[in-house]
């Protein structure tokens, strides 16, 4: 059987099982950027050659429901878009809760630091 790792723009790699091997990940495709070389690959169709006279094959071909305007496929793409809009929401809200990114910890004092300990310590 032939496996294939797909993502969407609001996932995250680092969700994946650890038992997924790395180079299924590292080939994934991204959908629905990537629709094309999916379809491609899950079609099993064949790059065409450039011309007759040199026989490499270079050229992938076109797989025609790629471009998502088929009924369904602005469906398909508009949900993908909420999902990444919430995810990018959420990761912000996360971050402006917990204030506890790089930056934040690059931006802290010495003496903000000594102040939290002490106030951790009187509960």
């Amino acid at each position: 059987g032939r496996v294939v790792v797909c993502r969407f723009p609001y996932s995250d790699v680092k969700t994946l099982p650890r038992e997924v091997p790395s180079h299924l990940v590292n080939s994934s495709f991204i959908l629905p950027k990537q629709m094309n070389a999916f379809l491609s690959h899950l079609l099993q169709v064949r790059r065409r050659t450039l011309c007759n006279l040199v026989p490499v094959s270079l050229v992938r071909p076109n797989i025609l429901p790629q471009d998502m305007t088929r009924q369904g496929g602005q469906d398909i793409t508009d949900k993908i878009r909420k999902l990444t809009i919430k995810e990018h929401k959420y990761r912000l809200d996360q971050a402006a809760l917990s204030h506890n990114t790089v930056i934040d910890r690059l931006l802290k004092s010495p003496q903000d630091e000594v102040a939290n300990l002490k106030q951790k310590a009187k509960f």
